[in-house]
């Protein structure tokens, strides 16, 4: 879907896409990502704009609710089209849409869709100040020679815990491009590399290999 935006975006010269996510749509994929197990840039939800190549898209509804938008709709005459995958409780978000946030608005808080839109605001600041931190501990502890990424453990082992995990994932990311695929269980292997022994090895997704020499963790694809 957002291919296909992006090169309509392009073909009519546009630098932005302006899709309709809603404040409901942002508490449902807060919940799935609690669900199914994520960080912090998971639980953070759906962010206001995300650059895809040379085209931004941006959701300027988030802080509108999904009823909002259906009134506001009703009041022009418009129709809106509805998708039929998004009724079919075979799909997780919709068990969540149509069972689970109805059940926490009704047991536990009237508001909850807004708390979790709330909610994710604040972890979007918060992620994206860790991750900030974390390129720049990156710059100071990780070197690219070739085709290798290498990450120097001394000063891996003395950050936070927090920033350890995001630099040893943005080393992965230096290694084939982004994150995709490296899960948390992932993650705690890359950082006990440090303390394990010489010549230890591990195999990560997408063909990336890591490994442990005298002072540092080596990771390269193949």
């Amino acid at each position: 879907r957002y291919d296909f935006y992006r090169e309509l975006a392009h073909e009519i010269g546009a630098n932005k896409v302006a899709v309709g996510q809603t404040q409901d749509d942002q508490a449902e994929t807060v919940l799935l990502h609690l669900i199914r197990g994520a960080g912090l840039r998971g639980i953070a939800g759906i962010r206001p704009k995300r650059r895809m190549s040379s085209v931004w898209v941006i959701r300027p509804l988030l802080q509108v609710t999904r009823r909002e938008t259906e009134a506001c709709t009703a009041a022009f005459g418009l129709t809106p089209r509805h998708d039929p995958y998004n009724i079919d409780q075979a799909y997780l978000r919709n068990r969540i849409r149509y069972r689970l946030l109805p059940w926490l608005r009704d047991e536990v808080n009237p508001n909850i869709k807004g708390v979790l839109a709330q909610s994710a605001a604040i972890w979007q600041e918060e992620d994206l100040y860790l991750e900030r931190a974390a390129e720049q501990a990156g710059q100071k502890l990780m070197k690219v020679t070739g085709s290798k990424v290498i990450v120097a453990i001394d000063q891996l082992d003395s950050l936070p815990l927090a920033l350890k995990r995001r630099v040893v994932r943005l080393a992965f990311s230096k290694t084939v491009g982004d994150r995709r695929n490296l899960n948390f269980e992932h993650t705690e292997s890359l950082l006990a590399l440090g303390a394990a022994a010489v010549g230890t090895v591990i195999h990560l997704p997408r063909r990336v290999k890591a490994w442990r020499t005298y002072d540092e963790i080596v990771l390269a694809v193949g």
